[in-house]
């Protein structure tokens, strides 16, 4: 008989079937793995985590430079058209851009091509932002900002425009960085953005409105505003020759006051049922491979074009407390004290698809008081996403604001003097170690400009990984059907940072989250595109470990004779698809994640 140890028995029955530790292997199954910590359950939710010098070469800049440089030495791109186009279409400022790029081979896209496109301000277009009043790069006054990795910076005569320049970038002349919020002249939070419902209606809305969270929108026309346009009499007097064609605000509207709100604990909950009379409204032709909105919109032929719409919306939004309550301090941030600092309520409406056209009659009092009927044309939209502004525009809270930008992303751009006697050479220099917490940056009393911006459809740049091609992997294998329709994954955004891209899933899957869009990120495509037009990057100090070094230039040969066989099937492919030249635009015109997704849904595949 055994000894008994205790009152339940041996430990050994529970040992052999209880949890095992984690496996620390680098050999499993024949496929050496990297080191690391490595869980025996590789069920979904598990994960495996990056000792601290793979975490050191995995974020290192200097790969990414130096492939950039091989790019550009071993001219491995191609060209493709400029594009001249508006940046924030609608708003009360706009201004026109170039767009020129690069097209660089590929084996991870479609088309074989992962395009970069450099955005420069149109001459004499360059706005007017504001001066720079004060900025706070004291680390031992200010360290309850530099734990936030934030440097505030106190504008005079500031543009209403910061409010849609989140995650733009701006420039004095030489210092560059990325604006992360902004402030009003109390120090609270100058813009609320409001987005679609991510997890459905709230309870307390259920009973008022069912289930349905999509958007409602509507335009009437007067008939004789339709029945006289060129595109009527072409199609016989047919107004059902509008549906599908794209129907096109181009003002921004704004509300006095809202129709419901409901207050919760991380969220508040906007209903907006708005209707408007003597709105512009278009229908746009559009003959180019680009969605509309990619263009100059007003440069586009216009099928209808009337400023009699009477237009009706209705609504559901939702704004996330979590990145505004450190600005009220222990105030608990209600609606109620988020209102008390705002004076506009506006949105936008993307240019939408036409989903159905009617022709009716409406009732309407004339200025004599007596009731007549109307003859009118209503065009309906299909389900659409926008966005909600609940903002601060106007004096005195919009005296002055206060920009926050993210300490990591700061860079600094001199000119390189020209020697006559080389053709061709570097214009200016770009140095992206820069520490505004150590380093001068910002002058007091300069003005502030939107800065030159380059974005690529990569993976690596865009945090994003468009469609893969059907195709087969090296040694046959199916390529992973999670590279074509995204599947969720541990650790994945919120629902609330993901509404926009979750509506276009099967075209493309995102995992970058605030802080890599407020970054100064750039890509070895990125990096080739600035040594060709004369900008020399300046070498990140952010090197790789010294193994990683030794075992790179091994890689980076291999890398560029496979690349060396890509090159003739990206000029014979670069054409078949608009999904990433689409994808590197829009990053250039700083659409938020709704507006990228309405237009991949809309590109011409």
């Amino acid at each position: 008989m055994p000894r008994k140890k205790n009152g339940i028995g041996t430990l050994g029955t529970f040992s052999s079937n209880s949890i095992r530790s984690a496996n620390s292997k680098t050999n499993v199954s024949g496929v050496k793995k990297a080191a690391g910590l490595y869980p025996s359950d590789r069920r979904f939710g598990t994960l495996t985590q990056r000792t601290v010098i793979e975490s050191y070469d995995l974020n290192s800049r200097w790969v990414r430079w130096r492939k950039g440089f091989e790019y550009y030495s071993k001219a491995m791109f191609t060209n493709f058209s400029s594009l001249v186009t508006k940046m924030y279409q609608g708003q009360s400022s706009s201004w026109e851009v170039e767009f020129t790029g690069y097209k660089f081979p590929t084996v991870n896209a479609d088309s074989a091509t992962h395009y970069v496109a450099r955005k420069t301000i149109m001459p004499g277009q360059a706005p007017a932002l504001g001066k720079v009043k004060s900025i706070e790069s004291d680390p031992s006054v200010y360290t309850a900002n530099k734990a936030e990795r934030e440097i505030w910076m106190d504008l005079n005569s500031p543009s209403p425009i910061f409010n849609r320049m989140l995650l733009d970038r701006i420039t004095d002349g030489e210092n560059e960085a990325t604006i992360k919020y902004v402030l009003n002249a109390n120090r609270r939070p100058a813009v609320y953005l409001g987005k679609p419902l991510s997890e459905g209606m709230p309870e307390a809305w259920v009973p008022k409105f069912g289930e349905d969270t999509s958007s409602i929108l509507y335009i009437n026309v007067p008939f004789s505003k339709v029945d006289n346009t060129a595109f009527m009499q072409e199609n016989n007097g047919n107004i059902q020759a509008y549906v599908g064609q794209i129907g096109y605000l181009p003002d921004t509207l704004e509300l006095n006051t809202l129709n419901n709100w409901l207050d919760s604990e991380d969220f508040f909950y906007t209903h907006v049922a708005h209707v408007t009379e003597n709105r512009t409204f278009q229908i746009l032709s559009n003959e180019g491979a680009l969605p509309d909105q990619i263009y100059d919109i007003s440069q586009l032929d216009k099928l209808l074009d009337t400023t009699s719409g009477q237009l009706g919306v209705d609504t559901l939004m939702e704004y996330p407390k979590a990145p505004y309550q450190r600005f009220f301090g222990s105030q608990y941030m209600s609606i109620g004290a988020a209102f008390s600092e705002l004076d506009t309520i506006s949105y936008g409406v993307p240019p939408f698809r036409i989903k159905s056209v009617r022709e009716g009659f409406r009732l309407e009092v004339d200025i004599n008081g007596i009731i007549v009927f109307k003859h009118i044309v209503q065009f309906e939209a299909a389900p659409f996403q926008n966005e909600m502004y609940l903002e601060c525009t106007k004096s005195p809270r919009y005296d002055t604001c206060t920009l926050l930008l993210t300490d990591y992303s700061f860079t600094k751009r001199t000119p390189i003097a020209q020697d006559p006697y080389i053709p061709k050479g570097f214009s200016s220099a770009l140095n992206s170690d820069v520490d505004p917490w150590m380093d001068e940056t910002f002058t007091v009393g300069k003005s502030l400009a939107p800065a030159e911006m380059y974005t690529c459809s990569c993976p690596d740049y865009a945090k994003a990984q468009l469609r893969m091609p059907g195709a087969s992997k090296p040694g046959g294998k199916k390529r992973n059907r999670q590279e074509r329709y995204p599947l969720p994954t541990a650790l994945s955004r919120q629902d609330t940072e993901s509404v926009g891209l979750n509506s276009a899933a099967g075209i493309t899957q995102g995992w970058g989250t605030y802080k890599d869009r407020s970054d100064f990120h750039f890509c070895k495509h990125t990096v080739a595109a600035m040594f060709i037009d004369g900008i020399k990057l300046k070498e990140p100090s952010d090197y790789p470990s010294l193994d990683s070094r030794e075992a790179f230039d091994g890689t980076l040969a291999a890398e560029f004779e496979q690349l060396g066989e890509v090159f003739d099937t990206q000029i014979k492919r670069s054409e078949i698809t608009t999904t990433e030249i689409v994808f590197a635009l829009a990053q250039g015109l700083n659409l938020d994640e709704i507006e990228i997704a309405n237009l991949l849904i809309e590109t011409k595949f």
